[in-house]
């Protein structure tokens, strides 16, 4: 007879923390087309003798635990500065002018791909972007005509964000 002796793996953690490439991709576990698409994430499973995930995506921002598992998705925020006075710009007067007369300069030290959102635009202003009623949400690009409204501010300065 022989007996073979057997001894109990132990496990330990595993923390992994991504900040979600150029695009804020989500973190995938177990894509096999991560190295070839350039993606974010594993191509195999993560084990760590006591939990495994095969397959799964990992959602962006955050932190997500799974047994002894975690993962961080942790990425600063860009930042935008711009001009935000015109000195043709008259109070009661529409303005036309174009985005890149703001001299905006978005920095992001993950140097992801950017772009400018209106996230709102000021309580009785109006604003077109290249002829077109703007809304929240519709990008601004650095050769956009501008017209603002007669409001006693530039609707455009209400709020920008990088993307």
């Amino acid at each position: 007879m022989i007996v073979i002796g057997l001894s109990q793996i132990q496990g330990g953690a595993v923390t992994i923390q991504h900040d979600g490439d150029l695009t804020n991709d989500p973190f995938i576990v177990g894509d096999s087309t991560i190295a070839a698409n350039n993606g974010n994430g594993t191509v195999g499973a993560i084990n760590t003798g006591t939990q495994i995930i095969t397959s799964q995506a990992f959602p962006n921002p955050g932190s997500v635990t799974q047994g002894n598992v975690t993962i961080n998705f942790i990425n600063t925020p860009p930042t935008l500065s711009a001009n935000t006075s015109l000195p043709s710009a008259q109070q009661t007067q529409p303005s036309t002018f174009t985005f890149a007369d703001l001299a905006p300069v978005v920095t992001d030290v993950n140097s992801d791909i950017t772009s400018v959102v209106i996230d709102a635009i000021a309580p009785g202003a109006t604003l077109t972007i290249n002829g077109i009623t703007a809304t929240p949400g519709t990008v601004i690009t650095y050769t956009d005509t501008l017209i603002s409204g007669l409001d006693k501010k530039l609707a455009i300065c209400s709020e920008l964000r990088p993307n």
